[in-house]
């Protein structure tokens, strides 16, 4: 089978004037519309999926000389966990969760023919010098074309820049693009600046073979004659009515709304491409919208405000016009502001487990893990004994997740296994982090605690409460004891606050009173310790 490629240019609505614009090389209809998708719409569906789990890592490019200029933004681990905390919040619904394995370096090939992107011929021609030579390019990949983005995929297979059984995600740190994911594929492109949009959850969408919203638009014209026809997407959604057709036209997801391309709307209202009114691109499509981009008053998302709120008026090839919901345009899928974006429809979430079950290529069966690798650090190490740990090596978790960790019991030096039997008290919660938090240095596996995930014990329908740690050789930064001076507990106690050496120091219980004595140690990770004595004579 072909493969197909989607690409992707991602603006932000307050820098308008950039296009938003996706190259692909689409699937025909038949393979669009294989057996494989039921397109049920049914939300019990995903009642009945397993979760699953990927994982995921990061490729800085680098230009050939391994180095990004320092006027050059420089992806740091921060970022790339803010992509994949992004990517969670998405598509935890689906009962898919993704696992960051960190950060790499690409080094880019050197001396490569520059190419650039001829829209008139659609396609990649070389760049040639005043002498009539090619002009060749000293730094590789460290600023990515269009017309090279392909190369990138064959270079890193050659070279080994593959981090096996994950998806892998590479990121230049300039490029005349934004993203591009390759359908029933763990690969994909995401320039630096797109990281912090849902350009990820979008370009993950395409290897899970989604499809544009607003795909089909330009089926109402044909691609030879110019001439328009009825063929692309039609508005209604009334299965009963006879121009009904979602199920086997744009994006084959009947639950998303035909839409509009709203990167090039202004074009279409403005008469320089409307399928209603027979408009002639050139062919069909390239010299018309190039003609669009050299007007003045191009705007690329012209009927969107900074709120996001949208202008309705676009119509499609039988006349009608477009009943576009708040949720349509904020489809992850759709061309409208990237920050928009916030939702997959039923019918998308259903047809990407699908494409997941189905795994033609077994590229996604080759990127999964375990549940259990969610609940380990993907940094950082727990402290067993000695000296203590700097605060830098603490077991940190990834962003992403609703996390509470419940205070247990029993002696583990180090965290147990994952499904392996502890006690615990549900109704102590030492500390607790919610999928949005951006401190990712606070989200921390305490002593003394185990490991709650809000997601993975909805997607498994029951309580999933792991890995106990309860370490017992780290000394005390601190404390008190407080003396019951009846004998019994009440209130008439002293109370003596001692710091780290009078806690730790080896005579302390010696040197008290006979008597009843609660014993309270504090840990520099907030959990604390307490122990009731009786001392006699």
């Amino acid at each position: 089978m072909a493969s197909f490629i989607f690409f992707s240019f991602y603006v932000s609505p307050v820098n308008a004037q950039e296009p938003f614009i996706c190259l692909s090389e689409n699937e025909s209809g038949q393979e669009k519309n294989s057996s494989n998708y039921s397109k049920s719409t049914v939300p019990m569906f995903m009642d009945s999926v397993e979760p699953v789990v990927f994982n995921i890592f990061f490729w800085r490019i680098r230009n050939s000389m391994g180095s990004i200029p320092s006027n050059q933004p420089n992806l740091s681990e921060e970022e790339a966990l803010e992509s994949v905390a992004n990517l969670n919040i998405a598509y935890n619904g689906l009962n898919v969760f993704f696992k960051y394995k960190g950060v790499g370096d690409y080094i880019s090939p050197p001396d490569l023919p520059l190419k650039i992107y001829d829209p008139i011929t659609s396609s990649c021609v070389d760049q040639y010098d005043a002498n009539g030579d090619i002009i060749i390019d000293p730094h590789g990949y460290g600023w990515l074309q269009r017309c090279e983005r392909s190369g990138v995929y064959s270079h890193a297979q050659a070279q080994g820049y593959v981090e096996e059984n994950s998806f892998n995600v590479y990121v230049p740190y300039a490029a005349d693009f934004g993203g591009e994911g390759q359908p029933s594929n763990t690969t994909s492109i995401i320039t630096y600046n797109a990281l912090s949009t849902p350009a990820l959850v979008h370009e993950v969408g395409h290897n899970f073979r989604l499809w544009h919203t607003q795909s089909g638009y330009l089926q109402g014209i044909n691609q030879n004659t110019c001439e328009r026809n009825e063929n692309c997407e039609h508005v209604t959604r009334d299965v009963s009515d006879s121009n009904y057709n979602a199920n086997d036209r744009g994006d084959f997801v009947v639950d998303t709304a035909a839409v509009p391309d709203f990167v090039f709307e202004f074009c279409y209202r403005n008469g320089y491409y409307d399928p209603v009114y027979d408009l002639i691109l050139d062919e069909c499509i390239v010299s018309g919208n190039a003609v669009c981009f050299q007007d003045p008053d191009y705007d690329s998302l012209a009927y969107f405000d900074e709120f996001c709120n949208y202008i309705s008026g676009s119509r499609d090839c039988q006349d009608v016009e477009y009943v576009i919901l708040e949720s349509d345009w904020k489809n992850f899928m759709s061309y409208s502001p990237n920050l928009c974006k916030d939702n997959f429809t039923v019918g998308q979430e259903i047809r990407m487990r699908e494409t997941i079950a189905n795994d033609s290529g077994g590229r996604f069966s080759d990127a999964e893990t375990s549940i259990a690798t969610l609940y380990e650090p993907y940094k950082g190490s727990y402290y067993f004994a000695g000296p203590n740990l700097p605060v830098s090596e603490k077991p940190l978790l990834q962003p992403g997740f609703d996390y509470e960790f419940i205070e247990c019991s029993g002696y583990y030096p180090q965290p147990l296994g994952y499904n392996e039997n502890f006690s615990y008290n549900p109704l102590h919660r030492i500390s607790g982090f919610y999928a949005d938090e951006q401190d990712y240095g606070a989200i921390t596996h305490p002593n003394h605690s185990a490991i709650r995930i809000e997601q993975v014990e909805i997607a498994l329908g029951h309580t999933n409460v792991q890995k106990c740690y309860n370490n017992f050789n780290k000394s005390p930064k601190g404390g008190k004891y407080t003396k019951f001076n009846d004998g019994v507990f009440n209130t008439n106690v002293t109370i003596q606050v001692m710091d780290s050496l009078q806690i730790n120091n080896p005579n302390m219980i010696d040197n008290l009173q006979p008597g009843l004595y609660s014993i309270e140690k504090e840990y520099d990770n907030g959990a604390k310790e307490e122990t009731v004595i009786i001392k006699g004579n």
